[in-house]
């Protein structure tokens, strides 16, 4: 008996011939050992799949041998069944030194894969880029789409190995994919005028800043998918004085072996200062064969509970209720569990430049206040007393008999019952 003839293949795309396997600039090597995704394709079905370059990175605006290249790849297509197309980006858009005009693939590549398209639907594109790209209709619509960055000097045979089955992906994004560049958080803060950046997003950088203002995103932060399925069930979380402990259970719910990597992000139920909606805390992962479950752990440092207190000018502990959501990526989070942390906040000492809400908000403060503010007229007045929060309280002299030594007394009181 024979074995059976391998399905018919294509391989297009100048990277996989020529591999973007490493950034450009001074961070250059010369490897002793260099694999390219054809020939570990090649080597691993035993046959000479066919290849057409299809471009040449920086050569796209040559508009004849561009459509020549592009025949050649479309009749080669045509033959081939299965098209594996290699697309990014090339040194000449992306390097140390300068940045990236957008986030666009070179239009010449997305010309391919639509001219591509149109004589087979069996197409799996492949990406190398160093940093995120937009992701037009034509490759978001292809039945498979792998994102593999700069892989290395053995990048040709890790894709082999991933689009063969020989190895089960389990790798998650690092950074959120937007729909658009306006999307994100920075887009109106770059590049600044007169060489200087302002960093208007602050804490909200990446898939924190996606994840405030719902953002719809083509692919989250911590996106990852594999070869087969997992869910999660039976979530703990404990507090203790080093942190918190989470406990999750894992279960492989597909027909192959992988590996899950499960993230923990953690919220401040009413926090008291500027948060991000939810923060990658923790992280863990487990490999499982097909049907099997196990317990996973997640530690989450106490320190990594922190934040700074410019009030302070220390690290702090927030006391209050914590959520961990935990799941698959920023987006993918069916797990909620809430826990109470006991923080280590400094007893704040308050002055008259605070403003009655502030102090309002402290609960031994209350108990000072509430009977002062109670006899005054704005009692009864949601308005007034809206306003008169926001006041600081060395501007309420003159307001229900208060002069500023009695408003200093208050102040002394508050402390006192601190």
């Amino acid at each position: 008996m024979h074995a059976p003839a391998p399905p018919p293949l294509a391989v297009i795309g100048d990277f996989a011939a020529t591999p973007r396997y490493q950034g450009a600039g001074s961070s250059h090597v010369n490897p002793p050992r260099l694999t390219t995704a054809l020939d570990s394709i090649r080597s691993l079905t035993g046959t000479e799949v066919p290849f057409a370059r299809g471009f040449e990175p920086g050569k796209d605006a040559d508009a004849g041998l561009q459509g020549e290249a592009v025949d050649l790849a479309r009749r080669t297509a045509e033959a081939g069944g299965t098209v594996l197309l290699f697309l990014g980006l090339g040194e000449d858009v992306e390097s140390e030194g300068y940045d990236r005009e957008d986030m666009e693939l070179p239009a010449a590549q997305v010309e391919l894969l639509e001219a591509i398209r149109q004589v087979t639907g069996r197409v799996v594109v492949l990406l190398s880029n160093g940093s995120a790209v937009r992701l037009p209709a034509a490759v978001t619509a292809a039945p498979g789409v792998l994102e593999t960055w700069l892989l290395g000097q053995a990048g040709g045979e890790a894709v082999a190995d991933v689009l063969f089955g020989r190895a089960n992906p389990s790798g998650h994004l690092a950074e959120t994919i937007p729909l658009r560049l306006e999307d994100t958080p920075s887009y109106l803060h770059f590049p600044g005028d007169h060489s200087r950046v302002r960093y208007g997003e602050g804490l909200f950088v990446g898939y924190r800043g996606f994840d405030a203002l719902g953002t719809e995103v083509a692919y989250p932060f911590g996106h990852g998918l594999s070869y087969t399925t997992f869910e999660l069930g039976d979530l703990a979380v404990t507090s203790g004085a080093d942190g918190l402990d989470v406990t999750v259970t894992v279960t492989n719910t597909g027909e192959r072996a992988g590996r899950a990597v499960v993230q923990a992000y953690v919220s401040v139920e009413g926090s008291t200062v500027t948060r991000a909606l939810r923060e990658l805390k923790g992280f863990g992962d487990v490999t499982l064969e097909p049907g099997a479950s196990e317990q996973l752990s997640i530690r989450i440092p106490r320190e990594d509970l922190q934040f700074w207190s410019v009030v302070d000018g220390t690290w702090v502990v927030e006391t209050g209720t914590y959520a961990v959501e935990v799941g698959f990526s920023s987006r993918d989070l069916p797990l909620r569990a809430e826990v109470e942390v006991l923080g280590d906040e400094p007893t704040p000492v308050v002055d008259t430049t605070w403003t009655v809400g502030e102090v309002m908000a402290l609960p031994a403060a209350q108990a000072v206040l509430a009977p002062l503010f109670a006899q005054m007229p704005i009692a009864e007045d949601p308005e007034m007393q809206k306003m008169i929060a926001q006041m600081p309280l060395n501007r309420l002299s003159g307001l229900g008999g208060l002069d500023r030594a009695m408003i200093q007394q208050l102040v002394d009181a508050v402390n006192a019952a601190m």
